[in-house]
């Protein structure tokens, strides 16, 4: 240190041994030294004291106090440690006996840039560059905390001064070239790194550089160019190998790739960044029983790899080979049992193989583990439902929203819930809650629509509907489920007609429309049309009770008696439930013993 040599000859080995007796008696009582192995380093510092105080020397002009030393000392060793906070404590009980020492203020500016504090070492090397305009230490810290402080100027004319200084300072052309990447300006930052290279060490990292700038600024080519020079000067460079066939990738040279990296993991099988970079590519590029391959072979190279394991779990369960999905999740629980991740996915895997029961005492695991993770308490619900549980389902997810509020999701489902459950109106608080989270989901707009119409809201649930028309005229379930109303309602017949028609354009074949449209006639007292629209939506979708009620309703109308008892008794095969259709059948029964 500069201020080393101002102390007395004498007091040096004395603060020396000092500062050092004292830390190691803190290390002792922290880590239970014996008193003897202390002491013995006690003496043997104080004899290097002795020493070095026993060495001629030149007497300093003027002297530092020893509690700067003293303090400098402990805040180095504490730095070294990594107790930066404790080091800045000592270093700025330093600068208080001696405030003028360059090398206090750049430690205690390191320390302040360490533990995030830009702006107050900030003000510290601003007032020793003032005062020492020609340290390249300062002036560089000085830069850097510029950058952070979002002051690029300066920080650049920081760096430049440093570099006048010292034209061949690697740190200061690598800061700056770093600033230019922050500024996007790859062009200077790559004439940085020319100039690099023949000042460093490891060229073959300035090239490395280069090719990733010339990526950024979709100069492929030219970070070929560079990749290939990277491995002239290291042919075992993986990063380079994996560059290139990243670059071949954005060509769009995808088998190129592909085969690239086949290639260098045939030459490196034991690059394991290779094989996992393969296989991130051929996901991109949608070829997953592939990446399966790459991942396993990862896993099996190293079994302690929990990234590639749980890779490959994903990826064999979202191609739904869930035994095998199983099989990895189960591998993953045991070596990362709090994880509720790896619990939400062997549940999944579960469930994919129709194994409910196992797969919802996974979900229960996970909401133990973590209560605020959404899918979760998602598919718990969806379980219970798939099990037409829908009460179990509905206290699940009103459990949910209480730890999970603001996740559109679970808003929408518990909505859904309600309505299967016919509570419309708490349906409709639910889907409005999620509406507020979630705007522009069109599946929540459809279901609050609907829930609108099921409470009572008529008018809102037009309105609502129109709305999802403005946005997407061609949602043709919108079409047909507005222009159902509005015929059920016996109003607005022929825009009715119109909505329902375009909805049969866009999906000719759907029995749910061609219901609508032959009910939507019947109420327009075009029997005949009614008829044929009603019997071919019974023949495509057979098992629909709602078809051979409006049969039942036509018929009735038509004076066919027998044929409308015929059609609701179908429907009530279907539906046995279906209240109004048993009561319509029973009023019929007397006079069903022929035609009207």
């Amino acid at each position: 240190m500069g201020f080393l040599a101002s102390f007395h000859l004498f007091f040096k080995p004395v603060v020396i041994s000092l500062v050092f007796l004292a830390i190691l008696f803190q290390e002792a009582m922290m880590r239970r030294f014996f008193p003897s192995y202390i002491l013995s380093i006690g003496l043997a510092i104080w004899l290097i004291g002795g020493c070095a105080a026993a060495a001629p020397k030149v007497e300093p002009a003027s002297e530092t106090p020893w509690q700067a030393y003293w303090y400098f000392a402990r805040g180095d060793l504490l730095e070294a440690q990594g107790r930066f906070k404790m080091a800045l404590e000592e270093y700025l009980h330093a600068l208080k006996y001696d405030p003028w020492s360059l090398d206090l203020r750049l430690a205690a500016a390191g320390v302040l840039i360490r533990l995030g504090g830009w702006k107050e070492a900030a003000d510290i090397l601003e007032r020793t560059v003032q005062e020492e305009p020609e340290s390249a230490e300062a002036l560089l810290l000085l830069g850097d905390c510029s950058v952070q402080l979002r002051r690029s100027e300066e920080a650049e004319t920081l760096y430049r001064r440093v570099l006048r200084l010292d034209p061949d300072h690697i740190p200061a052309r690598k800061h700056l070239a770093t600033l230019y990447e922050w500024q996007e300006d790859y062009s200077r930052a790559n004439e940085l790194y020319q100039e690099l290279l023949p000042l460093v060490k490891r060229p073959e990292n300035m090239h490395l550089l280069r090719a990733d700038n010339f990526i950024r600024m979709k100069r492929f080519r030219r970070a070929r160019e560079e990749y290939l020079r990277a491995l002239e000067i290291r042919h075992d460079l993986v990063i380079a190998h994996a560059g290139l066939a990243r670059t071949y990738e954005f060509m769009g040279q995808v088998q190129q790739a592909v085969e690239y990296y086949r290639q260098a993991i045939e030459e490196y099988p034991h690059q394991p960044e290779l094989v996992r970079q393969l296989a991130e590519l051929l996901v991109r590029l949608d070829r997953p029983q592939e990446a399966v391959e790459e991942y396993r072979r990862l896993a099996e190279a190293d079994s302690s790899d929990q990234s590639a394991l749980r890779h490959l779990g994903l990826l064999l369960y979202h191609t739904e080979q869930f035994v095998q999905a199983e099989e990895v999740f189960r591998s993953l629980a045991l070596r990362s049992p709090d994880d509720p991740v790896v619990y939400l996915y062997l549940g999944r895997s579960l469930a994919g193989q129709g194994q409910m029961e196992a797969a919802m005492a996974q979900f229960h695991r996970t909401i133990a583990l973590d209560r605020e993770i959404a899918e979760g308490w998602l598919d718990l619900a969806i379980a219970h439902l798939q099990r037409e549980d829908r009460p179990g389902a509905q206290e699940i997810l009103e459990r949910a929203v209480l730890q999970v509020t603001d996740d559109a999701r679970l808003w929408h489902l518990l909505g859904v819930t309600h309505l299967r459950l016919e509570k419309y109106r708490l349906a409709v608080g639910d889907l409005e809650r999620a509406r507020s989270l979630d705007e522009e989901n069109i599946g929540i707009l459809r279901d609050l629509a609907n829930s609108y119409e099921r409470a009572g809201y008529f008018e809102k649930s037009v309105e609502l509907f129109r709305e999802i028309l403005n946005q997407r005229p061609d949602d043709h379930w919108a079409l047909n489920y507005l222009g159902y109303m509005l015929a059920d309602a016996g109003v607005q017949l022929h825009r009715a007609r119109e909505l329902i028609e375009k909805a049969l354009q866009l999906d000719p074949e759907n029995a749910y429309y061609l219901d609508s449209l032959g009910w939507v006639y019947f109420r327009l007292g075009q029997t005949g049309l009614a008829e044929r629209y009603l019997l071919e939506a019974a023949h495509r979708s057979p098992d629909q009770a709602v078809i051979y009620d409006h049969l039942g309703d036509l018929y009735r109308e038509m004076g066919q008696d027998r044929r409308a008892g015929d059609a609701w008794r179908r429907a009530l095969e279907l539906e046995p439930g279906e209240a109004e259709v048993r009561r319509k059948l029973e009023q019929l029964e007397p006079s069903d013993g022929g035609e009207r």
